[in-house]
């Protein structure tokens, strides 16, 4: 966003929208009901940039079959648009889109194409977006999820969640998943999020954002396993996690892929509507561009343990289609090489593996433990497999000038005591095994842009009618309809689409699924069902975008409801939204967490200090903590807040009241006494905060006169005390 619009939408009155995730207001994942008769769901898994030689040496160093054995069903052709060699943002592209694409591109048709047998693309159509299988099902209201152990930004599993013309655009990558509205998102990239990174030159605090939509931010594996959340965000490292095999020597804090996956299983499945997840063991392919094969056979077998985990599921729902593939080879690996010409017949498997048994460590995790000097190299070595070095082995290696040389010595050294050959340091061409289980699943030799179709066909996703509804030309569809438009570019870094008509104006700022709507003097932000695409020259929106006018309206908040008008108001401006998208429960309880979290928010605050509560953690302990320090708030003890305890009449006037004296910077004091009929009732100490929430028309009481004082407050109420505490 530009910095003018980035203060509209921070601001007093929009403020609050960055709370509703929090408060359960929101809903960003639709709640219709599939056309299914019993919810399907999918489970893609990719095992980026792994040969068959990969697999087979994996399997062997086990020293048994593994999961992904018995659903081996087919295989997959892998080219892109314009290569027979793809690189993974194509390969990804293909998988999760159904569309072939170039070298690089993230999500976006391609603007060459020359592979035979690939559908040539319309130039108008070039770099267009399409809508992937992962936002398809968050349309049919299915929960989402990705899995990475590479960054999340990183290509294939922006390929499920991003739009970009280059791969390498982690700012853009990441702030379109972050506004995804996905349920459960778990890997590496923390760094993307952070102000002041390298990702961030937009200005962009991505991590606040996630925190403010509700999310469970967990950083640690025994976080993420004690995690109830229904929406949890895991960054367990600034970039890429550990290889599995260093991961478990180091005794590390991250989670192993199998732990995510079973995670995200686990909390994605509570939804009614079925699910969709993503999973990318991503470093078998670092490892193969590295000709490591001890990386390769580290994450090649901590890959098959979260296949497992799914297959697990698979086989008791009955009604979920599980797929794993790589989605390109890599480093033409073999068992034999050059060595082995003459005498290949008589060489027994143990020749090939012993040698790597040997090793603790992969590469990577080797080289971590090298000294500045290099004086440990022999040490180095040794964790990697290479004892009894020869003199001559150890010469090669202390020739070595920097610490990419040194691994590319250890892992030839290594490749030729093994036995194994390798034909390049890329991608190669070849086709991939097809896995797969569970109802409809692709059989055969299939492209990889079946894959995607496949999927979406069991999830009953039209790709190309959603494409048509989530991604239109934004300048051609609003100029249709009278308006002027044009690009603002004045943050070079935060581009905004902008649309006037008269008194009208619509601002979509690009990664965003926000509209930014003025109606003369009012102004509100719309919350839209899809993410607005800048490809570098073209804005695509959501078609919901071409109307500016509020349209959440909810089938148990009807027009005669005594809430309706603030319902109604609050959700057209984004402030709060229903617990699906037609429903909003508005007798529904509120906690004091997160109330307490909409108020501090709405006032800006800002914690400087910890607070004394124990049982506070997570995305509402910065708002509690900004609360407690300005004196809206105190805890329930000395050292207890109980953020989940459901909120009282008199709990939620009190709050409220301290609120409006920080905000006004006025102490108040009560006029008259309400005569409330059970004004016994109301404990003394929230007696006066009481009497003044009545003076000032924040809280009444019901038609008996009575103010119900220990009474749960509703979502309904919550909404009212919020919309006349923005009017006031």
């Amino acid at each position: 966003m530009s910095n003018g619009i980035k203060k509209k939408v921070t601001g007093m009155t929009v403020a609050a929208t960055m709370a509703i995730s929090s408060l359960g207001f929101t809903g960003e994942v639709t709640k219709a009901a599939a056309e299914t008769k019993e919810p399907t769901n999918v489970i893609m898994m990719v095992m980026d940039g792994t040969s068959a030689g990969a697999t087979t040496l994996a399997r062997w160093y086990k020293g048994g079959s593994l999961a992904m054995d018995e659903i081996m069903i087919g295989g997959v052709r892998t080219h892109s648009a314009e290569s027979a060699i793809t690189d993974s943002a194509p390969a990804g592209t293909a998988l999760s889109t159904g569309h072939k694409s170039n070298d690089k591109v993230i999500g976006l048709l391609p603007s060459l194409v020359n592979s035979p047998g690939v559908a040539p693309v319309a130039p108008e159509d070039a770099h267009k977006p399409v809508v992937n299988v992962l936002e398809g099902a968050k349309q049919l209201g299915k929960a989402t999820g990705i899995i990475s152990t590479s960054e999340i930004q990183h290509a294939t599993p922006a390929a499920f969640s991003a739009h970009v013309p280059h791969r390498s655009n982690y700012a853009d990558i990441a702030e379109q998943q972050v506004y995804q509205g996905m349920d459960v998102v778990l890997g590496g990239g923390k760094d993307s999020l952070l102000l002041g990174s390298k990702a961030r030159v937009d200005g962009e605090d991505l991590l606040e954002v996630v925190n403010d939509k509700g999310y469970d931010f967990v950083e640690t594996r025994e976080d993420l396993l004690k995690s109830d959340s229904d929406k949890i965000w895991g960054a367990f490292a600034p970039s890429a996690l550990a290889y599995d095999f260093d991961r478990k020597a180091a005794e590390s804090s991250e989670p192993s892929i199998a732990d995510m996956t079973e995670k995200a299983i686990d909390t994605l499945s509570k939804d009614d509507d079925g699910f969709f997840l993503f999973v990318e063991g991503s470093k078998v392919d670092w490892a193969a561009h590295a000709n490591d094969p001890i990386g390769m056979i580290s994450d090649v077998l901590a890959f098959d343990d979260a296949v497992g985990e799914a297959l697990e599921f698979a086989k008791e729902d009955g009604n979920t289609m599980v797929i794993a593939v790589s989605d390109h080879g890599n480093s033409g690996i073999t068992m034999g090489n050059q060595s082995t010409n003459g005498n290949y017949p008589e060489i027994p498997v143990s020749a090939y593996i012993d040698p790597l048994k040997k090793a603790t460590l992969t590469a990577e995790g080797a080289l971590k433990k090298m000294k500045p000097d290099f004086s440990n190299l022999e040490e180095v070595a040794g964790l990697y497999g290479l004892d009894d070095l020869t003199a001559e082995e150890i010469d090669t290696l202390k020739a070595s000038k920097d610490g990419r040389a040194l691994q590319s010595a250890m892992v030839n050294m290594l490749a030729s005591r093994a036995k194994l050959g390798f034909t390049t340091g890329g991608h190669t061409g070849e086709d991939v095994f097809l896995y797969a289980y569970g109802p409809s699943r692709p059989t055969g030799l299939v492209d990889n842009t079946d894959i995607a179709k496949s999927m979406a066909g069991f999830m009953g996703i039209d790709l190309k009618e959603m494409t048509d509804k989530l991604f239109v030309n934004a300048k051609e569809s609003f100029e249709n309809q009278g308006y002027s438009t044009r690009i603002d570019v004045t943050d070079v870094n935060n581009p905004v689409f902008v649309a006037e008509k008269g008194d009208t104006k619509i601002e979509l700022p690009e990664n965003k699924n926000l509209a930014i709507v003025t109606n003369g003097s009012e102004e509100y932000v719309k919350t839209l069902n899809g993410i607005t695409v800048y490809n570098d020259k073209d804005f695509y929106v959501s078609a919901q975008a071409l109307n500016p006018h509020p349209e959440q309206m909810f089938k148990d908040v009807s027009a005669d409801y005594w809430a309706y008008e603030y319902i109604q108001d609050l959700a057209g401006k984004g402030i709060i939204s229903g617990v699906s998208e037609e429903m909003f429960d508005p007798k529904g309880s509120v906690t004091r967490g997160q109330f307490i979290a909409l108020i501090s928010r709405s006032l800006n605050l800002k914690a400087a200090k910890s607070i004394p509560f124990t049982d506070v953690e997570g995305g509402l302990a910065t708002d509690i903590a900004a609360a407690y320090e300005s004196g809206i708030v105190s805890g329930t003890s000395a050292t207890t807040f109980e953020p989940n305890k459901k909120i009282t009449r008199e709990e939620m006037a009190a709050m409220l009241i301290r609120a409006y004296e920080f905000k006004t910077g006025t102490a108040l004091q009560a006029g008259k006494e309400i005569n409330y009929q059970d004004k016994h009732k109301i404990s003394p100490v929230f007696k006066e905060y009481v009497q003044i929430a009545a003076e000032l028309e924040f809280m009444i009481g019901d038609k008996l006169n009575r103010f119900n004082p220990k009474n749960n407050a509703t979502r309904a109420e919550a909404a009212r005390v919020i919309y006349l505490f923005h009017k006031k």
